[in-house]
């Protein structure tokens, strides 16, 4: 809000140099003034001024034009890329500036960006005007799972909590490694065959698919229906029927695990061809 009597902020900040603000005056009479730009005398101004920036100490110089202070800052809480992931741990990372401000710090994080469900425990931050940097290790995770996470500053000078922003990232897979066997096709006609193919998903569930072309790269390929994967620790078989098939026409497919059925935890088996009867 414009201080009392004026239709808008008399000063405005123009520059940032070193955590100084350069601030000017409006170009608008403000009530009770005569110029409109600057002026001579704090008494003309000055009472103003304070009621726009009530907290910072004010330096004039040369009055006519404009003052310097230090710049309003808020305290504020920033998300940093998960390091130092495996299957089973991650460190999570952020920075905190407080601002003078007392708090704590610490991590929600969890498999869902819409429901955090876990927190690490509190960090204690030194009450300044520095950007800090927290990290926090987190163990007993899923593997081939993706989690999300971010930075929490509980400001307890104003009760005020403060979130960094959401980021992610996916655990590898469990140290037995899932295991994805693409094998020959059988039953093999002009226009179908029985595309095979075994996942040892290695306790981590989720879907698979066939993908297959006359591409040998399998650049854009096609795909079968998706099929679960149980969560288990032993090899399961895959035969899917493709029909519609060209005859006399060489195919390329591959098996394909998706753990937890997320795109960005894919894992394919090698390529393999075969030929369609005329």
């Amino acid at each position: 809000m414009p201080p009392p009597g004026a239709s808008f902020y008399p000063i405005f900040s123009t520059a940032n140099v070193g955590g100084q603000c350069f601030w000017q005056f409006g170009s608008v009479n403000i009530p009770g003034t005569t110029n409109t730009f600057g002026g001579s005398s704090t008494a003309e101004f000055g009472s103003l001024i304070p009621v726009a920036q009530p907290a910072q100490p004010l330096q004039y110089l040369d009055f006519a034009n404009t003052i310097v202070n230090p710049c309003p800052s808020l305290p504020f809480a920033l998300s940093a890329a998960a390091t130092s992931v495996t299957s089973s741990d991650a460190v999570l990372n952020g920075m905190v500036n407080p601002f003078g401000s007392d708090g704590v710090v610490f991590f929600q994080y969890g498999t869902s960006p819409n429901n955090l469900l876990f927190t690490t425990v509190n960090q204690v931050l030194v009450s300044d005007q520095i950007t800090q940097t927290f990290l926090a290790p987190v163990t007993s995770l899923s593997a081939s799972t993706r989690y999300y996470f971010r930075i929490v500053f509980f400001n307890s000078s104003t009760n005020v909590t403060q979130y960094g922003s959401v980021l992610t990232f996916a655990t590898s897979a469990s140290s037995g490694g899932t295991a994805v066997t693409t094998l020959a096709a059988t039953s093999i006609t002009s226009t179908s065959a029985v595309l095979n193919g075994t996942i040892n998903p290695n306790g981590t569930g989720g879907c698979g698919d066939f993908e297959f072309s006359t591409d040998p790269s399998l650049t854009s390929p096609g795909a079968t229906a998706f099929f679960t994967v149980a969560t288990t620790n032993t090899a399961q078989s895959f035969p899917t029927t493709q029909a519609t098939l060209s005859p006399n026409t060489t195919y390329y497919y591959r098996l394909v695990f998706y753990g937890n059925c997320v795109n960005g935890l894919r894992q394919a088996g090698t390529i393999v061809s075969f030929q369609t009867l005329p």
